[in-house]
């Protein structure tokens, strides 16, 4: 299971949002997004987000902006734009994502591939992210 860096985002309330800094709130955002790719969050998806949610330390206001984010319409560009400013930051918003899917359905694959055009990851990144996941799961 995917553990996101349990770290404070040390002023970043939801004022100034997740795309202000907080890089494992964006990692939760991917995730909760990934679960919305196939039209509805089922209760494996819901619980695997809570789970990572609420194993941020993060401040109740923090935690209440990204359950917000369940309410929010699926933006894949905001996504990409929202924080990352490097190829690894790319890679792990990606990897997030993938992280949803044992294995994607059609439309789960779909977003995962607009999601690896809007971070601009090139397919041998994607094809080794994958590759990883694969060997992290049957491992």
């Amino acid at each position: 299971m995917l553990i996101i860096q349990r770290t404070r985002c040390a002023g970043k309330g939801p004022a100034s949002g997740p795309a202000a800094g907080c890089f494992s709130q964006l990692l939760a955002r991917a995730m909760i997004a990934a679960a919305k790719a196939d039209g509805q969050i089922d209760v494996q998806e819901s619980q695997t987000i809570l789970n990572q949610i609420n194993a941020l330390a993060l401040p109740p206001e923090d935690k209440a902006f990204l359950f917000e984010e369940y309410g929010r319409p699926l933006d894949i560009q905001a996504l990409a734009g929202a924080a990352v400013q490097s190829r690894e930051q790319a890679a792990e918003v990606y990897t997030a994502s993938l992280w949803m899917f044992d294995p994607p359905s059609m439309p789960e694959r779909i977003y995962l591939d607009s999601l690896a055009r809007a971070l601009k990851l090139d397919a041998a990144l994607q094809t080794q992210i994958q590759a990883t996941v694969e060997a992290s799961r049957a491992g």
